[in-house]
């Protein structure tokens, strides 16, 4: 019987539903992003003010849990490292995503479980099975499908923002893949606050070398769309998603983030009033379907031999 706390190969009904909440959380990104950039606050500012509350209410949960940093000190290095491959993931997508069609932004940007899948075959010894990559490979398609009407019109292909948009979607890969090492750390809120505090201090430098003297212009909007994605879409996130690699592959989980752009289309619709079409339609049938396969169960022998080799 396998442990609790070692990566399951298939997921439980409970473990799928948190992811599936986890991926909603991300879907409300880039609508609340959208909403506080309308305030004149400099993108890169505030990415970094995002990064910066969401350091400061996980530190606020490790107290409520009396965690130690004398464990963070053990993994500084690995913890430095996260750390700069979030700040990579939050300024890729702000620099990149600003520069070309949002269609090809989505495509680009939504290869992430693709790209932390791979890392975690190479890096983590998980075994991409048959229901895997069918997962990954549907879930991708269904990427691309909800992301047809989104090229219609005057596309650009700004090579500096597809650079940025991938290089960004490749360290949040790797990031996944870092904190999948700490993960059965008995301290994982704290690897998390040392993790936005790094990003924080590049963010803040980059801001400043980039945007000059920082311009915070706060009003309601602002100030509403700042802390649910500081503490919403990132501090919560991302506790959900250290504890649920706990207990699951990396590259299981993977095939729930393609749940995350069919999220941004429903509340599209909801709230901006956008289309719902045949493209849209396909696309998030595609996605459900690769989700599904992540409740296919492997044989005994075949998860005791991908359990056996993740590197702990």
């Amino acid at each position: 019987m396998i442990k609790d706390n070692i990566p399951r190969d298939h997921i439980t009904i409970e473990d799928g539903l948190k992811m599936v909440f986890v991926a909603f959380l991300w879907a409300l990104c880039f609508p609340l992003i959208k909403l506080g950039l309308q305030s004149g606050t400099p993108p890169i500012l505030f990415g970094a003010l995002r990064a910066l509350l969401a350091a400061l209410g996980l530190s606020i949960l490790a107290r409520v849990r009396k965690e130690s940093f004398s464990h963070v000190k053990e993994h500084w290095l690995l913890l430095l490292v996260v750390g700069v491959t979030t700040f990579f993931g939050f300024a890729g997508m702000f620099l990149g995503g600003s520069s070309i069609n949002p269609g090809l932004a989505t495509v680009i940007g939504n290869s992430n479980p693709i790209m932390a899948s791979a890392l975690a075959a190479i890096f983590l010894s998980e075994s991409l099975t048959r229901s895997k990559i069918s997962g990954l490979i549907l879930g991708f398609a269904g990427v691309m499908l909800v992301s047809v009407p989104a090229f219609s019109g005057d596309t650009n292909l700004s090579i500096a923002g597809i650079g940025f948009v991938l290089f960004g979607a490749l360290s949040s890969g790797a990031g996944s893949v870092l904190l999948k090492k700490v993960s059965n750390s008995n301290f994982p809120t704290l690897t998390l606050v040392a993790q936005f505090t790094f990003a924080t201090i590049l963010l803040f430098a980059v801001s400043f070398v980039k945007e000059g003297v920082p311009a915070i212009k706060f009003n309601f909007s602002f100030a509403v769309s700042l802390a649910v994605l500081a503490l919403g879409t990132t501090a919560l996130a991302d506790v959900l998603w250290i504890d649920l690699l706990k207990r699951n592959s990396l590259t299981k989980l993977s095939v729930y983030m393609f749940l995350t752009p069919a999220f941004s289309i429903l509340l599209g619709i909801i709230f901006f009033q956008e289309k719902f079409g045949i493209w849209e339609s396909l696309g998030i049938a595609f996605i459900l379907t690769g989700v599904l396969l992540g409740f296919v169960r492997k044989s005994t022998s075949t998860t005791v031999r991908l359990t056996s080799g993740v590197d702990q």
